[in-house]
């Protein structure tokens, strides 16, 4: 077996539980409502790190369709884009951001005499471009005078009045205040998505530990395991919680490192111990009682670590 092609198939693997697809959800009706009403209806979507947000982008990407080449009614061969998305840099402004947008749809020189909003907003028709994603938006938002904020609202606006695009604004916790203070703006982002770290409930029928038994599954399948070990059960479940403080970046890492570990060990199985060997290597931010290993203590231990 190729363990590093197995673990990136696993990698790979996701699990539409009711945060990422309710945010699915949100952003697709954005794009409808705006196309109907001829209006923008953005959508605001933030989280913190490790929630799902770049895997979100990643498949409302996909759900978009890929570029593809199209011939037009004069013609001319032009290459779709239905979704252009973009990750902004730790200091952008209006200026740079608009460069990448431009570098993104391919176009290399600016032509003078015309604005790079206005060649951006061209490319865009011509290459039926339907959502546009400025991922870290923190970036733009959290930082600046406060009239460096109110003109990359201005710009916001401008780009969503011409282009008839919805464009999601995705990123950490931002400061809300450059957008909800500017009423022009803020009526443009109707759609708001909170994304937040996954709740631990003992319930079995809850979402944390349903989504730990689709992992275990994969795993299995994958790994051509044959375990007694079952993720989704009281005490692994909690551990798993415990040790990620359900952020889902955390809880895959966690996977990662005892799947990895029993692919190479080669037995078939996957163990306890696993985990608790594939902690010790990890810095997890989100994680509880960061002195107790987990993995190494009992259900009783943990719960009361949970405050359950």
């Amino acid at each position: 077996m190729d363990i590093t092609a197995t673990l990136k198939t696993f990698s790979k693997y996701t699990i539409l539980h009711s945060q990422y697809q309710n945010a699915i959800d949100t952003v697709l009706a954005s794009i409808e409502t705006t196309e109907e009403c001829e209006d923008p209806s953005c959508p605001i979507m933030m989280g913190e790190s490790g929630t799902g947000k770049s895997s979100i982008c990643k498949r409302l990407e996909q759900l978009m369709g890929r570029p593809a080449s199209l011939l037009k009614a004069d013609g001319l061969l032009i290459k779709s884009l239905p979704c252009l998305y973009l990750e902004l840099p730790a200091r952008p402004t209006i200026k740079s951001v608009a460069g990448a947008i431009l570098e993104k749809l391919k176009i290399s020189t600016i032509n003078k005499g015309t604005s790079a909003e206005r060649q951006i907003l061209t490319a865009l028709e011509c290459r039926q471009t339907r959502l546009v994603i400025l991922d870290e938006f923190q970036n733009f938002a959290n930082k600046g005078a406060a009239i460096t904020k109110k003109e990359t609202c201005g710009w916001i606006k401008y780009m969503l009045n011409e282009s008839g695009i919805t464009f999601l604004l995705s990123g950490e916790p931002f400061d809300a205040g450059i957008i909800d203070p500017q009423k022009q703006v803020s009526q443009r982002y109707p759609y708001r998505i909170e994304l937040s770290n996954l709740i631990y409930s003992a319930d079995p029928q809850s979402e944390f530990r349903t989504i730990l038994g689709l992992f275990a599954a994969e795993i299995e399948k994958l790994g051509q395991l044959h375990s007694d070990l079952f993720l989704g059960d009281l005490h692994m479940s909690a551990a798993l919680y415990m040790g990620s403080g359900g952020n889902m970046r955390g809880i895959r890492r966690l996977l990662h490192a005892a799947f990895k570990r029993a692919l190479i060990r080669g037995d078939g199985r996957l163990t306890i111990e696993d985990f608790a060997e594939g902690i010790k290597r990890l810095h997890l931010p989100d994680r509880i009682k960061k002195e107790q290993n987990p993995f190494l203590i009992s259900t009783q231990e943990i719960m009361k670590a949970l405050g359950q």
